[in-house]
């Protein structure tokens, strides 16, 4: 819509400005840490609780990690994802005007639903993955979030479909938006779980360092999306790159449900 109204520099001059109002905000309201005489007896108890079970986790460093076939599951599968979201978010609005012949007005709606989807996606994983904690926790091998990863994979995969082959000029807009933000829910719900899932598997001396090796093939996904994804639309044309992503999409989805019982361990190096 800034776009329509002013110009490019313009468009982006305002998004900056609403970053900085809302780093403004951020940093005048929130408060990360509680007052110490709030902090109950049962409280300290677990926090010291918690740091004598830590001293355990310190003799695991972060090549150990390497050896986790878990680990390796969920970075592939973040690559996956982060590879498809950065993909529609940055590639759809110009394939569906070069493509579909869609107008900028209308093409940049749908990066808007993407995005606007995306929130609930995010809200809708966390919500979901605490259901299936509470239902699954130690009745499987795997962790219970994997299988809400999955769900999340499988609608992309599907949104993906959808929007190769029933997406024309002619479609409504109210079918291309619903699609955009059922897209983008999927896309972002993923994206918060994995994150998680490397936190919260493994012990808290390498956790971290677990958290960046999977946002590490996060960003290599994003590279993914760019030089090959455009060259592949520069000789096959852009349905034929978005088919490729919904390939990999669908691949990592049949990848995860056969791994998904693989127990999030690390084992030290001799």
């Amino acid at each position: 819509m800034a776009q329509s109204m002013w110009r490019y520099p313009s468009s982006i001059a305002f998004s900056g400005v609403c970053s900085l109002i809302m780093s403004i905000v951020g940093f005048c309201t929130i408060n990360d840490q509680p007052p110490i005489n709030e902090i109950s007896l049962e409280e300290k108890v677990k926090n010291v609780t918690e740091k004598e079970t830590s001293k355990e986790s310190t003799k695991y460093t972060s090549k150990d990690l390497l050896k986790s076939p878990f680990l390796w599951l969920i970075a592939g599968s973040y690559m996956s994802v982060f590879a498809a979201k950065t993909a529609a978010v940055d590639w759809s609005q110009l394939y569906l005007m070069e493509d579909r012949q869609f107008s900028q007005l209308r093409a940049s709606s749908f990066v808007s639903s993407l995005e606007s989807g995306g929130f609930f996606g995010g809200i809708l994983a966390g919500y979901l993955t605490d259901i299936l904690m509470k239902k699954y926790e130690g009745r499987m091998q795997g962790s219970p979030r994997i299988l809400a990863a999955i769900i999340f994979m499988g609608g992309v995969a599907a949104s993906l479909y959808a929007f190769v082959n029933f997406v024309t000029l002619d479609s409504s807009q109210v079918f291309v938006t619903v699609l955009g933000m059922v897209l983008g829910g999927c896309l972002y719900g993923p994206i918060a779980i994995y994150g998680i899932l490397a936190a919260e598997s493994y012990p808290a001396a390498v956790s971290g360092t677990a958290h960046a090796y999977v946002a590490l093939s996060a960003n290599i996904g994003a590279m993914l999306a760019g030089l090959p994804f455009s060259y592949v639309a520069q000789l096959y044309g852009w349905s034929a790159s978005f088919v490729f992503i919904f390939l990999m999409v669908s691949f990592t989805v049949v990848i995860m449900v056969l791994l998904k019982d693989l127990k999030p361990k690390v084992e030290k190096q001799e």
